[in-house]
């Protein structure tokens, strides 16, 4: 057999999906099911791989987790399509279902316009290549959606309808949410002893709505508080409740937050919060340590707040809450303790002065690579780690002082969309710092700036992107700056349609229904008999339609009867091959026949897609 015979390009089309859910699929499975579906592409299949693809199942949960999560059914669902996909290549036939299963399984992990884009353009050039056209133009697209134009009206309005009268319930669709660890990423806690190198992840975190293009260097996403540590690792320990008092700076920041990712119930805002304005969350304030927090969790959700990024609000703290702040593990390394007394100074900004000099005296290096430090004395030792040794080495210098100190996780940096005034913020921005309490207030120090001043000044995302991958280290032709000016387009219109839809939720389902002077109920009632009857329209469309569609090889057959009428002879009344080629032996010259059926088989059920070498080979009968 030729090796045309098994070219099957549309399965390449099924890659895309899988290298973007880089963020959420392990490894082995987006470069092992890549091979598989170029395998699958060009070479014949086999039953035997079939059966061994379902081991794959076993590893998925052997490498993820036994839990029902979507990083888990995904793929378990894509093994079962793959096996499927292999089948039909051994029995010489292509699904449509499977595929736009595929495609919509997958969405799950890239719900975003560009995705969007890819399944329009795949199911397009699926579509067409269906249709057996050799080249798409715009006239066969107009004339192929003039031919399922009620397919495609019906299909609009049902999705109308469904986004906008199906009940919201919470968390009603699946989303994504799953802390991988040893991936860069928001954590509710500071674990330096069992996480060692750190994998890049450039998932959308959220998106900030500012109108004002801020330097990075303030760009501090504050969430969770850390007040307990180990002496390596933090965590946040409930303190005793305080009242502030009421705190207006000169110079505020209004911003809407959208959230791409579940953070657990904690509230990611620009430091220094002052307090949140309106939200479809149920938060509330944690006074001691002015932080938010909220009781529903959820991974699409907005907020609007207020911050000040230039002035710190006074705060006195009680002594009970300034004995926590201070506290040590009973035992302190001695390699702790020798650093600790190299660093001289009469106040918080002379200690933190003089532990930036011994840093870079001592030559201590930022890398997300530093192999597994499990203990201070190890990171103390090698002198190589990512913000959150440094941020706990920092942290505990100043309690060993007794200045008050506590770790801050969140987020700094962001790239900056001046197209749409809003900023996206990614997992490679995830961050900690540390505060310390002088002077009756809560100020700010970040070590990693002392050792990486450009991860600080770039952010996460740029700093740890590949030049060609940064906009600002990037060439500045006219092929670059139009590249960047096409795609803050796209990332704006990406920005506003998922913001419109991931808005439209239960409230704003009640204020419609409001609107409409009706009840939730019966706007739920109406919008079920509205999708009913579109449905209902639609089975009465195709009962009208019963003439079913024939493949343009099929047509020409019908064309080659005509001429064989005189012979007696019918081709097309039979339905297998090996008939139809029976009958060609009533021909005078059976074996022209025989050529234009086995080119009827290569057009139908092959590869060849020119229907005009039919045409032509049926011309020349007489």
């Amino acid at each position: 057999m030729s090796f045309k015979k098994y070219i099957e390009p549309r399965y390449l089309l099924l890659i895309i999906p899988l290298l973007l859910s880089f963020d959420f699929l392990p490894l082995w499975f987006i470069l092992f099911y890549s091979v598989m579906l170029v395998y699958l592409s060009f070479f014949k299949a086999y039953s035997v791989i079939s059966y061994l693809n379902f081991l794959n199942g076993y590893f998925i949960f052997k490498t993820v987790g036994k839990v029902i999560i979507p990083e888990t059914m995904v793929p378990f669902l894509a093994v079962f399509l793959v096996s499927r996909f292999i089948m039909n290549k051994k029995e010489n036939k292509f699904e449509m279902y499977p595929l736009f299963l595929w495609i919509g399984v997958f969405s799950l992990f890239s719900s975003s316009f560009y995705y969007l884009l890819y399944t329009v353009i795949t199911i397009s050039i699926i579509f067409f290549y269906q249709q057996g056209k050799t080249q798409l133009s715009l006239r066969s697209i107009f004339n192929n959606l003039i031919k399922h134009k009620k397919q495609l009206l019906i299909t609009t309005i049902v999705t109308a309808f469904l986004f906008i009268f199906f009940p919201r319930f919470h968390n009603f669709l699946p989303t994504v949410n799953i802390n991988h660890r040893g991936k860069i990423g928001y954590s509710k806690t500071i674990d330096n002893s069992t996480i060692g190198n750190l994998q890049l992840s450039s998932q959308t975190a959220f998106y900030a709505e500012l109108s004002t293009d801020l330097n990075t260097e303030l760009l501090y996403w504050r969430g969770r508080v850390h007040t307990h540590t180990d002496g390596y690792n933090w965590k946040h320990k409930q303190l005793a409740p305080m009242k502030l008092a009421a705190f207006t700076p000169l110079k505020s920041i209004n911003y809407t937050i959208k959230y791409e990712q579940d953070f657990d119930g904690d509230i990611i805002l620009l430091n220094t919060p002052i307090n949140v304005l309106k939200t479809n969350l149920n938060v509330y304030k944690v006074t001691a340590t002015n932080e938010f927090r909220s009781y529903t969790k959820r991974k699409k959700s907005i907020i609007s707040a207020i911050s000040s990024i230039t002035e710190i609000r006074t705060e006195h703290i009680s002594k009970q809450n300034k004995i926590k702040y201070t506290q040590l593990p009973k035992f302190i390394p001695k390699a702790l303790k020798s650093f600790s007394d190299s660093i001289k100074g009469k106040n918080a900004k002379e200690i933190i002065t003089n532990f930036e000099k011994k840093l870079i005296q001592d030559q201590y290096t930022y890398s997300l690579q530093p192999g597994k430090l499990t203990t201070m004395k190890e990171f103390i030792n090698k002198r190589i780690g990512y913000c959150t040794h440094y941020a706990s080495l920092l942290g505990l210098v100043l309690r060993i002082k007794k200045i008050p100190s506590r770790l801050i996780s969140g987020f700094q940096g962001g790239k900056y969309n001046n197209t749409g005034d809003f900023y996206e913020i990614k997992s490679n921005d995830a961050h900690a710092w540390v505060e310390y309490y002088d002077n009756n207030k809560w100020q700010m120090a970040d070590p990693t700036g002392f050792i990486s001043p450009n991860r600080i000044q770039l952010g996460g995302q740029e700093f740890l992107s590949p030049s060609f991958l940064s906009e600002s280290r990037s060439k500045t032709s006219f092929l670059s700056k139009s590249f960047y000016a096409v795609k803050k387009i796209l990332d704006t219109i990406n920005y506003k349609a998922s913001l419109f839809i991931d808005n439209y939720d239960k409230n704003k389902q009640k204020t419609l229904s409001k609107s409409l002077k009706i009840n939730i109920k019966t706007f739920f009632f109406i919008g079920f008999i509205l999708i009913s009857l579109s449905l209902l329209f639609y089975y009465f469309l195709t009962l009208t339609n019963v003439k079913p569609s024939k493949h343009p090889a099929d047509i020409a057959i019908s064309k080659l009867d005509q001429k064989l009428k005189k012979y007696h002879l019918q081709i097309s009344k039979h339905k297998l091959i090996k008939d139809k080629l029976s009958e060609c032996e009533k021909y005078p010259h059976p074996q022209k026949l025989i050529e234009i059926i086995d080119l009827y088989t290569e057009i139908k059920y092959g590869n060849i897609k020119d229907i005009s070498l039919l045409k032509n080979a049926i011309k020349n009968i007489s």
